[in-house]
């Protein structure tokens, strides 16, 4: 009989601490109501992959060069090149001597190289208004902790400029924030020459997830006005499943 007992207080204790699987990053389970007793199960986009959609990650100290042009060559010319390969062929077409001394890529390293693809890449002085008349994205430099950092410009909405950076994904900043950050006004512009745009670089509804100066002001200096922050939402319309992400 005793063993019998110790028999069933250990299966007891062993199913008290059985482990419990953690839920998919990609679906959230909400309860409706205090007692836990009806839930519902959705599919929702991480905030993660949202910042780092359609943008190659950097995963060296002096590579966000050749990131942000793998970002440029693929998701807006439809090449499928990784880190690794933009910096083999930056290395073997650009000047190998320099990239060793600044242990970083050139413009004209970029050029160099995007020329043996087929491309035409072209460098720019520019002012901020002539960013509001480009009809595709470019790679510019920024200044980052005082280091120049290279990042992909996708366009400007209410005067926020919205950047594929290498390091921190997809990104906006006020229009006296990114010119405070934007290293000698320079831009880097590579050319079709013939090859087809897929242009996922350009904006989108979901990534004007911002609350714009003037709604800040009211919110700030007028407490009594009932100013509510914009709540993104996007559903996709394939049957029985649903993407929702929000602020």
């Amino acid at each position: 009989m005793h063993v019998l007992a110790a028999f069933v207080i250990i299966i007891a204790l062993y199913s008290g601490f059985h482990p419990i699987n953690d839920a998919p990053k990609n679906e959230l389970t909400v309860t409706t109501d205090g007692a836990d007793r009806v839930k519902m199960r959705d599919t929702v986009t991480p905030l993660e992959d949202l910042k780092n959609q359609n943008v190659v990650k950097q995963t060296y100290d002096y590579s966000c060069g050749s990131a942000a042009l793998a970002t440029l060559l693929n998701f807006h010319f439809g090449e499928d090149f990784d880190e690794r390969q933009v910096i083999q062929g930056l290395l073997r077409h650009g000047d190998s001597e320099k990239i060793a001394q600044r242990r970083a890529f050139s413009l004209l390293d970029m050029k160099r190289f995007v020329a043996v693809l087929g491309y035409k890449g072209v460098g720019y002085k520019a002012e901020y208004e002539d960013l509001t008349t480009l009809d595709g994205p470019c790679i510019l430099p920024i200044k980052i902790f005082g280091y120049r950092h290279f990042a992909v410009f996708r366009g400007i909405y209410k005067d926020h400029v919205f950047l594929a950076d290498p390091w921190r994904g997809n990104i906006s900043f006020t229009k006296d924030e990114f010119l405070e950050k934007w290293y000698q006004n320079v831009i880097f512009i590579v050319y079709p020459e013939g090859a087809r745009e897929v242009g996922l670089l350009s904006l989108r509804e979901g990534d004007l997830r911002f609350i714009d100066e003037d709604d800040a002001r009211k919110i700030i200096f007028d407490p009594a006005l009932d100013v509510k922050p914009p709540v993104d939402r996007w559903i996709d319309d394939r049957p029985g499943e649903r993407q929702v992400y929000r602020r």
